[in-house]
């Protein structure tokens, strides 16, 4: 089992930059799972030793190291249910909108229309994370689709 953990990390670090094909729900929970553990232990660490330049170094390693074969991966896991991974860029594209809305939504005079607006983006956000949760749990398309042939 140690074998098939450590292979299917290693698989998802050699793709790193490989936004075609499709990966298993093995590989993608075996990565996931390793992230969040990683960037746990890591965060921990420097806690303990309290330096801000290590805060700067833990960001950078959790871009470079963890989000960035994360979003390949899920790209790749969207493969396997047959759905393009460009749609992995919606709920970036609507956080960046809500952020930009917040500041008025904040002010003492928001309007109903903003009100409802930031509400629906709200609401598309916890669709999407409903939607994430769906495909990191279960099996894709059995055999061939457009993204390739299954593991």
């Amino acid at each position: 089992m140690l074998n098939k953990l450590l292979h299917n990390i290693k698989k998802t670090y050699k793709d790193t930059f490989n936004y075609s094909g499709r990966s298993s729900i093995s590989e993608f929970w075996s990565f996931t799972i390793f992230a969040y553990a990683s960037s746990f232990l890591t965060f921990f660490l420097i806690k303990t030793i309290g330096n801000d330049i290590l805060y700067l170094i833990y960001f950078i390693f959790c871009i470079i190291f963890l989000f960035v074969p994360n979003l390949s991966l899920f790209v790749r896991r969207l493969h396997d249910f047959n759905i393009s991974g460009k749609i992995v860029f919606v709920p970036f594209f609507v956080y960046f909108t809500k952020i930009l809305f917040l500041k008025q939504f904040f002010s003492n005079n928001t309007s109903p229309s903003v009100q409802k607006f930031v509400f629906l983006l709200d609401v598309i956000l916890i669709g999407f994370v409903f939607f994430y949760f769906v495909a990191s749990y279960f099996k894709g398309d059995t055999g061939k689709n457009n993204y390739g042939v299954a593991e």
